[in-house]
């Protein structure tokens, strides 16, 4: 991991310069916030490894064990505060509100003025509601182990101030556990064949590699088309071209001709009804693409794509491959429930789209 970490430190740097600028501190703003993913490595899920990461690219993912740092906090004031006079009666010094006014204060001045008091204390709230919420999705990333190492320094409180006492170390270490999913007890029993093997309870378990890569494929595909203007072919081809500029279909021998064909078969499901009329923009529609929903226990689930109209809700999920999976159908059901509870007082109707199979299976 050492060498793939200087390879892409290499790369951050190769980048910045291609862009004409050399400066030490525009590089270190260029990858802590414009260049994000700049430190990212892609590692392979059938490579064992550690990930790191912040809490916020860990959100919606999970890992068998966890280990947390956590540095104590102190809310820092911001520089200036806005105010649209919502809560109150009038504006700063009893005058009534008129659009968004930008005030600068400290926290003399707000003990001193009660408008002022109500702003500051409101940018205080939503900063605490916000560590609250990443302190929430950080503690719930463990699947088995979950290890916390906190580092409190002399006027940085939270989250300690939140934990309260003092917490040591376990002398006693954690069972083993495995790290997957199916351990005896954490699912329903697997099927029996011949009295020797195990049959995964979803076919798509045991797909190869190659297979694994096509579905992930279709899905960015997907996922990068919100409307189609241009007609089906052009559409699903130009988004391949932009995820791999290296794809282009019938452009040369070269081509890859499964991704040739994946976008060839995209294009003729996709491209008639009734599949069709949920990539066509009308009035109010709004498109969600691979968005992350919690349900009501605080588990996060990605979603395909979750067409918003005014009178309904359509909740549509892709799937490649011959075979359907046993699971499809109760999965979608579990999006319905959540996506209800997020669009109330709409109809929601979920979807299986098998691309390969060219089905298109409502879900009741």
């Amino acid at each position: 991991m050492a060498g793939a970490a200087l390879t892409r430190f290499l790369e951050a740097v190769k980048g910045f310069e291609g862009r004409g600028r050399n400066d030490l501190r525009e590089f270190l703003e260029f990858t802590g916030e414009e260049g994000k993913d700049a430190w990212t490595i892609d590692v392979p899920e059938t490579i064992d490894a550690v990930k790191v990461m912040t809490i916020h690219k860990a959100k919606g993912l999970g890992f068998p064990v966890v280990i947390l740092l956590l540095y104590g906090q102190q809310w820092q004031a911001p520089d200036f505060y806005l105010d649209a006079g919502e809560g109150s009666e009038g504006g700063v010094d009893g005058e009534e509100p008129s659009g968004v006014q930008v005030l600068k204060i400290n926290k003399g001045l707000a003990e001193a003025d009660e408008n002022l008091k109500r702003v500051y204390d409101e940018a205080r709230r939503r900063d605490q509601v916000n560590n609250l919420n990443t302190l929430y999705v950080a503690l719930t990333r463990a699947e088995s182990e979950l290890y916390i190492v906190g580092v409190k320094g002399p006027r940085g409180k939270f989250p300690f101030d939140l934990l309260g006492g003092e917490y040591r170390s376990s002398p006693n270490l954690p069972p083993i556990r495995r790290p997957d999913r199916e351990a005896a007890g954490e699912r329903a029993p697997l099927r029996r064949l011949a009295g020797f093997f195990d049959a995964a309870a979803d076919p798509r378990q045991s797909l190869n590699e190659e297979s694994r890569r096509r579905g992930e494929f279709a899905h960015r595909i997907l996922a990068e088309i919100e409307y189609v203007a241009a007609g089906w072919p052009a559409e699903a081809a130009a988004a391949a071209s932009r995820i791999d500029p290296r794809f282009r279909a019938g452009a040369s021998p070269e081509a890859d001709e499964d991704s040739a064909g994946l976008v060839d078969a995209i294009s003729a499901f996709f491209g008639q009804a009734p599949a069709a009329g949920f990539f066509e923009p009308r009035p109010g529609r709004r498109v969600l693409r691979e968005t992350t929903f919690c349900d009501a226990a605080g588990r996060s689930v990605r979603m395909d794509r979750v067409v918003v109209d005014p009178d309904a809700v359509h909740v549509i999920d892709f799937k490649t491959g011959r075979e359907p999976g046993l699971g499809d159908r109760e999965q979608v059901l579990g999006y319905i429930g959540i996506v209800k509870d997020v669009f109330p007082g709409r109809p929601v109707y979920g979807i299986l789209a098998y691309i390969d199979r060219a089905v298109w299976e409502p879900v009741e």
